[in-house]
């Protein structure tokens, strides 16, 4: 009889934890409907295409190929001691007329300035235009989204190189806010 009521004892604990969690993951949702405060938003139609990602454009920039020269000394030591992977850096902006470009690349966070944090990933032995080392830094803004049948004229300016990409930074990270045409 005792063995009995152990077992009805741990079936009823092990239905209740469940019904435990569901009845906590709806506190928050109960009283964000009875407390919260009415906003109204607008909406968009979402093309049922392609709901997770949509149209985009995909980008390069002229700040991701980096050559030894534009380097601090502290990445150039760490460069000769990890000879592969990905490498934590901060590409330090100075602004160009319109535009700003690559003034140096370190591996220390600056403690002023426009920078943007991103990943030394690949190098190697690059034969474009400058037949010499360059380093590739990825910055997490090659993606940019746009409205449906939009995204191939904006890649072929990119291709063209007529495209300016507005970026919001602050401490280094950064969003893609917009695409220009020059």
């Amino acid at each position: 009889m005792l063995n009995q009521k152990r077992h009805l004892t741990g079936f009823l604990l092990m239905l209740a934890i469940p019904i435990v969690i569901l009845l906590v993951m709806l506190v928050k949702p109960i009283l964000t409907l009875n407390t919260g405060e009415d906003i109204t938003l607008e909406t968009k139609p979402v093309d049922p295409r392609d709901l997770l990602y949509g149209d985009y454009v995909y980008l390069e920039y002229e700040i991701q190929d980096v050559d030894k020269g534009d380097m601090d000394e502290d990445l150039l030591k760490k460069l000769d001691l990890q000879k592969n992977g990905q490498i934590p850096v901060y590409a330090v902006l100075k602004r160009d007329g319109t535009v700003h470009k690559l003034d140096q690349l370190r591996v220390k966070k600056p403690v002023d300035g426009v920078y943007l944090k991103g990943q030394l990933n690949f190098y190697g032995y690059w034969a474009g235009r400058k037949k010499s080392t360059v380093y590739n830094v990825d910055f997490n803004l090659d993606r940019y989204y746009v409205p449906e049948n939009t995204g191939k004229s904006l890649e072929a300016s990119a291709r063209d190189g007529n495209l300016i990409a507005k970026v919001k930074v602050r401490n280094g990270y950064g969003i893609l806010t917009n695409l220009n045409k020059k």
